[in-house]
């Protein structure tokens, strides 16, 4: 009888994924056969060849979450509708995004400018996971309508209800406003108006770079 596999093929190469699929669910949380043989027989050769099934097994695995989180990554961004440029220029290294924290002060649905600056924080948000990052809506006294505004914008950031009397004491003269404080350095400032992801960046950099500076002329 002829063969049915081409040249160069394996069984295995010639299975259907519900084939492997069943052939994995049926083989799940057992031991490979390397592992067999290494635990009834452990010579040299049948516990090496038990690590090399381990080193392939784990340098699998690890690729795969690796491209499960980027991909993970992308279908959030694109459910944000973070474009990608935006969101290779709001990645920063973690030395800059550690303990440092911003706030902004908005307005809500009816700013445009605060609208604008709230996609800003969503990618520095999702970039950045290692930053404090939060939205105080002014005038917004009603928790109920903050966590509504919240879902309804789908943002990747805390969202907290203030009075324009909150604003006034923190210093907010205008929305929207980004008041940022490296923690580390102990190190604020607000900045008024809109501010695109690579001015935010690089502000947040300098006020790092800054705060590092003087720690080092006092020390």
């Amino acid at each position: 009888m002829a063969s049915i596999l081409k040249p160069g093929k394996t069984l295995k190469e010639t299975e259907s994924l519900d084939q492997k699929e069943k052939r994995f669910y049926k083989n799940y949380g057992k031991p490979p056969k390397a592992a067999a043989a290494a635990l009834l027989d452990p010579t040299p050769e049948n516990i090496k060849g038990w690590a090399l099934e381990e080193i392939r097994s784990q340098n699998n695995a690890a690729a795969v979450a690796a491209a499960l989180t980027e991909e993970e990554k992308k279908i959030e961004n694109s459910e944000q509708n973070i474009p990608s440029e935006v969101a290779a220029e709001a990645k920063m290294p973690t030395y800059f995004a550690d303990d440092m924290t911003i706030i902004m002060w908005g307005g809500g649905e009816k700013c445009p400018a605060c609208k604008a600056q709230q996609a800003v924080l969503q990618a520095m948000a999702a970039e950045n996971p290692t930053m404090s990052i939060s939205e105080k809506l002014v005038g917004k006294a009603s928790l109920q309508k903050v966590v509504d505004f919240e879902t309804h914008n789908g943002l990747d950031y805390n969202v907290l209800p203030a009075t324009k009397s909150e604003a006034v004491k923190a210093g907010i003269k205008a929305l929207p406003s980004l008041a940022i404080t490296d923690d580390e350095y102990h190190h604020a400032a607000v900045l008024t108006g809109f501010v695109n992801v690579k001015q935010l960046r690089g502000f947040i950099m300098a006020l790092r770079r800054n705060g590092n500076e003087q720690g080092q002329s006092h020390g």
